[in-house]
């Protein structure tokens, strides 16, 4: 965590944890932005809340359990996919329209 400079600091000049802490903070932003793809991806794997990813990946399940695992998934994914699709094409099949309705004002207007 990064502290803000006291008025009791900026006087006595006396910033250099401060300056420690910034260093250590560009560090491992610059090191954030060296890691490659895979070692990203794979560390959000282990990390996300998704329930069933964590699972499918881990190295201590067995193949069974990562298999099952990922069968869970797909048909959570692929269930929640035909749900959503059905319900665009009931909403496709009750014929939408849309009415536009220009409206202009006439300044005159003649009398039959």
């Amino acid at each position: 965590m990064v502290k803000a400079p006291t008025s009791e600091s900026i006087s006595l000049g006396s910033n250099k944890p401060i300056d420690a802490q910034e260093t250590a903070v560009q560090q491992a932003t610059s090191s954030m932005l060296k890691t490659p793809l895979k070692e990203i991806t794979v560390s959000f794997i282990r990390r996300t809340k998704i329930h069933g990813l964590k699972f499918i990946f881990c190295p201590n399940k067995s193949k069974p359990q990562q298999l099952i695992w990922t069968l869970a998934f797909l048909y959570f994914a692929i269930s929640l996919l035909c749900t959503w699709s059905w319900n665009r094409i009931l909403y496709l099949m009750s014929y939408p329209a849309v009415t536009k309705i220009y409206m202009v004002w006439a300044h005159n207007m003649s009398f039959p």
